[in-house]
């Protein structure tokens, strides 16, 4: 579940908030792969993952517009 406070959008050097037009509320699914490699007492961690929200988050009749996010980690840890 995530939860969208606020929504703008730019076109060249203007930009808009369109939160009343989007849904404030989005239910997904998400999948991810992580590796870590010891590095003494600590690690190097790396991670991928992508999420799908299942929500159409437009309120618009004429529009879909669906969540799909690819995030990236690389980070050590303590």
């Amino acid at each position: 579940m995530a939860f969208i406070p606020s929504v703008s959008q730019r076109f060249g050097d203007q930009e808009s908030n369109v939160s009343d037009d989007i849904q404030n509320v989005d239910f997904g699914v998400s999948f991810g792969v992580g590796w870590s490699v010891p590095v003494r007492s600590h690690a190097i961690v790396v991670d991928g993952r992508f999420s799908a929200g299942f929500r159409d988050l437009t309120r618009s009749a004429d529009t879909s517009m669906r969540s799909r996010v690819f995030t990236f980690l690389l980070g050590y840890r303590f």
